[in-house]
């Protein structure tokens, strides 16, 4: 029986040459990252203008701990949970001080009240069905779903089997609908 070798990350090369202080190889680490790292900060905030605060700070803390990544795991893993733990303390931040979801110069429509009561219902639908699931199936449903990632992608992002991810998103899609067709008349 003959054992698969591990999946090199695409970027090892340069990784490695990030971890022995290479300024060049860490700027393109930065650059072809920053998509991906301002697209989870959205994922994870909601909100395009925290997004690129949490995003800022990604950067910032990935050039300064660059050192403690370790080249023989997998990059995306690593990186998303900085993007993660920023994204926590950006919206803390945002939080505290008390600012309003409504920013100066942005329009709006003014739903009516029971435009207002059926969309609280049905968001509080929507929570209550994604808090069934698993915190696996939530990623890998939030990746696929409002990430626009593949299984397989998503798969390589969390650092799991293709088949694996396939069978949460699976599950996950199944949960939500029997869930939702309960909740939702």
């Amino acid at each position: 029986m003959s054992t698969a070798a591990p999946r090199q990350d695409p970027d090892h090369d340069l990784l490695v040459r990030a971890v022995a202080g290479e300024q060049g190889a860490l700027a393109e680490i930065a650059r072809t990252w920053r998509p991906r790292i301002r697209r989870w900060a959205l994922l994870e905030l909601g909100d395009p203008n925290l997004a690129e605060d949490a995003s800022q700070e990604v950067l910032v803390r990935l050039i300064r701990h660059i050192h403690r990544y370790d080249p023989a795991r997998p990059f995306g893993p690593w990186l998303r949970t900085i993007v993660k733990n920023c994204s926590h303390r950006t919206r803390s931040r945002y939080q505290r001080r008390g600012q309003t979801e409504v920013q100066e110069g942005h329009l709006r429509v003014v739903p009516t009240p029971e435009q207002r009561i059926d969309d609280t219902r049905a968001v509080a639908a929507a929570l209550s069905s994604f808090q069934k699931l698993s915190a696996r199936q939530r990623e890998v449903f939030h990746l696929c779903t409002h990430g626009g990632l593949s299984a397989a992608e998503a798969a390589r992002e969390l650092g799991i089997a293709a088949s694996t991810a396939r069978v949460l998103l699976f599950r996950a899609r199944r949960t939500l609908r029997a869930s939702l067709q309960q909740e939702v008349p």
